[in-house]
């Protein structure tokens, strides 16, 4: 921030044992600078290899329709719900997970009042059909939300 380098990232590619591998490795390093923007990563400083399996597969793969059903599967009533209702409740889910489903601490981290928080999680439940106390449904609805934010990414790139 000093210098003004605040929205500075440094990624390193994957590991390289030939020449030819060059131009793999920055597309790499150019995708974990992509993913830092993008996905709640912490450092600014990361290496490929760093990245969670979910995000390195998507950068992998070519059908977005494929990825497109995927996330609509699981959260296609909830984005249709952020967009007929101007809600913000794919972003309170997202918050939920990152604060390991503590539902007092994603409520602090949106600056909403508890009692909100827990009104938008029974909605949110209500759309999906669960709680996500499941570990299966919620991994699913976690790689979910990974899917939307990577389709979301490259649309925003063209």
């Amino acid at each position: 921030e000093k210098y003004g380098l605040r929205n500075m990232y440094f990624a390193l590619g994957s590991q390289i044992t030939s020449r030819n591998n060059i131009k793999s490795s920055y597309r790499d390093a150019v995708n974990t600078v992509r993913a830092i923007k993008v996905y709640p990563i912490s450092r600014k400083c990361r290496n490929y290899a760093e990245l969670p399996a979910i995000i390195r597969m998507l950068f992998r793969t070519d059908d977005h329709e494929f990825i497109r059903s995927c996330f609509s599967q699981e959260l296609g009533g909830i984005i249709d719900y952020d967009k007929k209702h101007n809600a913000e409740l794919l972003m309170t889910l997202e918050r939920f997970f990152e604060e390991n489903c503590n539902a007092s601490r994603a409520a602090d981290k949106l600056y909403i009042h508890r009692n909100t928080m827990n009104n938008r999680l029974r909605l949110i439940f209500d759309i999906l059909g669960h709680d996500c106390s499941d570990p299966e449904k919620r991994f699913a609805v976690e790689c979910s939300i990974y899917c939307y934010k990577y389709l979301n990414m490259q649309e925003e790139q063209k």
